[in-house]
């Protein structure tokens, strides 16, 4: 008896859960919510450290053309959605008045080239080699 009372228990607690998260946008990924979980999204964090403000300036840039309706994915008429995404992102630069600094430049040829800021380092790994840094 006791089993059967927790077991509708419990499974009236998860259907009221399971419902109460779908509609408040949790249970279909945020859709129709601010974000995921609830939350507004923020920018992705900067791929090139020494590239922040200019990846922000370019991220602002798309969010105000989103909110205008001038990009996003029901502006796609190929189909192709990461064309279409990489069509955003050209669309907004070319507006960002920020130019990226020479450091900016540097980093993203370096990482491109594959090349080495520094190899020099003073620490081991545990197999006995030096650690170096990228970017």
């Amino acid at each position: 008896m006791k089993l059967l009372l927790f077991s509708g228990l419990f499974l009236l607690v998860s259907c009221t859960a399971a419902k109460n998260s779908f509609s408040r946008g949790i249970g279909n990924g945020g859709r129709g919510n601010l974000g995921g979980f609830g939350r507004p999204r923020g920018p992705p964090p900067p791929m090139f450290p020494k590239c922040k403000e200019f990846e922000q300036a370019v991220h602002e840039k798309m969010e105000e053309k989103r909110m205008n309706g001038e990009i996003g994915p029901y502006m796609c008429r190929s189909g192709n959605m990461e064309e279409c995404r990489f069509n955003d992102l050209l669309k907004s630069r070319q507006e960002v008045t920020v130019e990226p600094t020479e450091e900016c430049l540097d980093q993203v040829n370096q990482y491109m080239k594959g090349t080495l800021v520094s190899t020099e380092s003073t620490s081991t790994n545990d197999y006995g080699d030096s650690d170096a840094a990228l970017l």
